[in-house]
């Protein structure tokens, strides 16, 4: 190597670059804050107690995510009203026929022993888990009320 080229390496070598930005310094604010409050860079601890920023694509999709999930809850609790009522209503079409409706001047109406003993098998034979609320149970319960209002005469 020449001497030139030394000193040219040594003149590179001894110019000051600028910091690197640490990101311990102010943050600049945010245009538009989230739903909840929060700002889309907002920082988070991870498990090791360090801090990340957290993207604004991430953010928002997080928020799209609960936002989604929420209407998914409350469309679920339709559905389950929706279904209670409509078997439910069955199930109290079947009592008010057999123990009598004042209202309307309707008296009780007996089965025979036979009907209401068919009706009792009928009920006996569907095995419904209350404590493992599952889809089956409700279907077992819905078809039983078909069973049951054609044994059951209005």
């Amino acid at each position: 190597m020449s001497a030139a080229n030394k000193s040219a390496k040594k003149s590179a070598k001894s110019v000051k670059k600028p910091p690197k930005d640490t990101g311990s310094g102010p943050r600049p604010a945010p245009e538009t804050p989230l739903p909840d409050g929060r700002t889309p860079d907002s920082a988070q601890t991870t498990g090791t107690g360090k801090r990340r920023r957290v993207s604004e694509k991430r953010e928002r999709v997080n928020a799209a995510l609960h936002v989604e999930l929420r209407g998914l809850r409350a469309a679920l609790a339709q559905i389950v009203e929706g279904y209670e009522v409509r078997v439910g209503g069955r199930l109290n079409d079947m009592l008010r026929t057999l123990e009598g409706d004042d209202s309307l001047d309707q008296p009780p109406r007996h089965l025979t022993t036979a009907q209401a003993q068919a009706a009792l098998d009928e009920i006996a034979r569907v095995q419904l888990r209350p404590d493992k609320p599952r889809l089956r149970d409700l279907r077992r319960i819905q078809r039983l009320t078909r069973k049951l209002r054609a044994r059951i005469p209005e």
